[in-house]
């Protein structure tokens, strides 16, 4: 959520759960037919939007209150939905080949945005919430006017199905992500050429701009993460570790200070890696099971990841160990192993087992109270 105190969910279990981060047990929103594709917060927080397989867009009061408004009109799956920057509208991306925008109070009739030769596969509001960005199947982009009006612009040049795009933070770039295996930085009012950024060796799933908009990164099925300078100079960090394909989510994937970026995978693991390069990434062990998506908290100080096991998990410790000695390290438990037990298990010399104790006995007294 906005104030970074509620998570959303969406499960093939055909539910939406908001979850208190720092407690147990979701509110589980229930009403939809099929499998829920995203759920999004309004921008205040108060509602809840949810796309289905079930052809339908949902809006939920995010206490659980009341009954959903319920949006029908599109004939195929709804890929994914989300409110405008003011929260008044929402945008919808269907299978059906159309971007619908809904007075989010279901007060008039949606506007339905037609042009696409293949599945729509997102749309997302530019930052003014005055254009929509639409990718699909027919390996096009297009740039709506949110109100209707006029003809969109037809973004075209990638040779494979485009995943993802989203705009820059002034709105004035979109980046793109797609099958052809490259990533693509468009003038969002279409002058120009696209800056083409290539380097992946499989199908990119996500490209997302950094807060600042200096940098982009791109996750790919090649198994790495790659940050660019999103005016194309250089040649981009490759971040390697993932054992399968690589995943970052759309939504706040960098840190709030753009230091960090949080990725997912397969291989059941999140990374958080430092967007200059340095140091060795922060592995977070979530699950056997794939991992889909990570995306870090408003304030920067929590990661959370949704788990193909059916599970969500928050991370709120982000900081690595400083080795042995760090009082993270005492405040997990107060358990020091017994003298006698120290001796049989280990075989170490009764004086060294004595100072292990004491020393382990001193850390525990001296480590801070574990937060609650």
């Amino acid at each position: 959520s906005p104030d970074g105190r509620c998570i959303v969910s969406a499960s093939l279990d055909k539910t939406v759960r908001v979850w208190n981060a720092d407690e147990p047990g979701p509110l589980i929103l229930r009403g939809h037919e099929g499998a829920v594709t995203m759920a999004s917060f309004s921008p205040d927080g108060r509602r809840v939007v949810s796309a289905s397989m079930d052809k339908t867009v949902r809006v939920w009061n995010a206490d659980g209150s009341g009954q959903p408004l319920v949006f029908t009109g599109h004939n195929d799956i709804i890929q994914g939905a989300s409110f405008s920057p003011d929260g008044r509208h929402i945008v919808s991306a269907s299978w059906d080949k159309t971007v619908r925008v809904w007075d989010a109070n279901g007060s008039k009739p949606p506007l339905v945005l037609q042009g696409h030769d293949g599945f729509v596969t997102m749309a997302s509001f530019s930052p003014d919430g005055q254009h929509i960005v639409s990718t699909s199947f027919d390996k096009t982009m297009r740039v709506w006017n949110a109100d209707g009006s006029g003809q969109p612009l037809i973004l075209r040049g990638h040779e494979g199905f485009v995943w993802s795009a989203s705009f820059s933070p002034d709105g004035r770039r979109i980046v793109s992500a797609s099958w052809d295996k490259t990533v693509r930085v468009w003038n969002a009012d279409g002058s120009g050429q696209p800056l083409v950024l290539q380097g992946h060796d499989d199908v990119v799933h996500s490209a997302v701009f950094s807060p600042d908009g200096r940098h982009i990164v791109s996750a790919s099925e090649d198994k790495t993460v790659r940050v660019w300078s999103a005016d194309g100079s250089g040649q981009p960090l490759v971040f390697r570790g993932h054992e399968v394909l690589a995943l970052v989510h759309s939504d706040r994937p960098f840190s709030p200070d753009g230091r960090h970026v949080v990725s997912s995978s397969n291989d059941g693991t999140v990374r958080i890696w430092n967007v200059d390069g340095t140091g060795e990434p922060l592995l977070l062990r979530a699950s056997s099971e794939p991992v889909h998506s990570a995306s870090f908290s408003p304030d920067g100080r929590r990661v959370a990841a949704a788990l193909n096991d059916k599970t969500v998990i928050v991370w709120s410790d982000l900081e690595p160990l400083q080795g042995a000695d760090d009082p993270r390290l005492w405040t997990a438990t107060h358990y020091c192993m017994p003298l006698d037990t120290r001796r049989r298990l280990l075989d170490f010399p009764e004086e060294q087992s004595r100072a292990d104790l004491e020393r382990c006995q001193r850390r525990v007294a001296e480590a801070p109270p574990q937060p609650r």
